[in-house]
């Protein structure tokens, strides 16, 4: 019986016949056997495939490669990462194994920055955090939506986060922080960030600008902007920063920038000429690209 049924099936391979319901039914048993018969042999061949990679990642090179170049490819991995992202990619490097985790604890440039943005923040893991960086100088960087989702809530009647006290503290105590960069939407959350850390009567001895040698402010390109007094509200800012050597400033672009006193193209950056003196590196970025600007004695004119 299993010769005449092969031969059946044989003369239906070689021929374009259309099968008896005998016939096909026997066929279809065939196909059931077969798939069973195939899906047994993938499973093997999964199995054995797993086995290979498993020995193949025992020799492979990156089992070999030296501390230092992992910890610099994992540094280059970050650097690419957008602002807030940091230490989301760094806590996944340290998961995939033990050793990926040694080798970030002990890369100290990849500790030496931190980003903080939003409620909850904790100084003591915070400290911790740039701990690990060693002597490295070290970088704070604050954004008002980091972590959090949207801008600050401070003119409607909310606390403004960069008056949080997390914040303010690490600035006053954390005296390995070099460099400061700030991400702001609009300048009111800056003005009352740089009143929050001016010395008062009840504490005459905040000096929280002492340790502080870079400073980057970058405003939202997205975030609208109305100045009451021409970008002036700067000037008592610097008159607290005698030990920066590096200023960054990426004004907002001219479309979401008014003034409430002043025509837009006579506005002025009220840098003192002193301030000026000390610095070693200075970046001043402004798209307001209908007026053409220079600078004259620590302020920005059109000419």
């Amino acid at each position: 019986m299993p010769q005449k049924e092969d031969e059946n099936i044989s003369r239906l391979l070689q021929s374009n016949d259309v099968p008896t319901p005998v016939e096909a039914g026997r066929v279809y048993d065939d196909i059931d056997d077969l798939e069973t018969e195939a899906n047994a042999l993938r499973l093997q061949l999964d199995a054995l495939e797993g086995r290979l990679q498993q020995r193949r990642s025992i020799v492979s090179s990156v089992r070999r490669m030296p501390a230092e170049v992992l910890g610099e490819i994992f540094q280059l991995a970050l650097s690419s990462n957008a602002f807030g992202w940091r230490k989301r990619c760094l806590e996944n490097f340290m998961l995939v194994c033990k050793a990926w985790r040694n080798v970030a604890l002990i890369t100290h440039a990849l500790w030496n920055n931190i980003s903080i943005g939003g409620p909850g923040n904790s100084y003591r893991k915070i400290l911790a955090w740039l701990s690990r960086s060693g002597s490295l100088s070290k970088r704070l960087e604050v954004a008002e939506g980091l972590g959090y989702g949207g801008f600050c809530g401070c003119e409607d009647s909310e606390p403004c986060r960069y008056t949080d006290p997390i914040i303010i503290r690490l600035l006053k105590e954390a005296r390995s922080l070099q460099d400061l960069r700030l991400h702001v939407g609009r300048h009111i959350c800056l003005t009352k960030f740089f009143e929050s850390l001016q010395s008062t009567p009840e504490n005459p001895g905040l000096q929280p600008w002492k340790h502080i040698k870079s400073i980057g402010i970058d405003f939202d390109p997205s975030s609208y902007n109305t100045w009451p007094t021409p970008l002036d509200s700067f000037q008592s800012f610097f008159t607290q920063l005698a030990f920066v050597t590096s200023f960054r400033l990426y004004l907002p672009p001219g479309g979401n920038t008014s003034f409430d006193n002043s025509d837009p193209r006579n506005a002025t950056i009220g840098i003192p000429p002193r301030f000026l003196s000390q610095l070693l590196e200075l970046t001043i970025q402004c798209d307001w690209s209908w007026v053409t600007y220079s600078w004259n004695a620590g302020t920005l004119y059109q000419p």
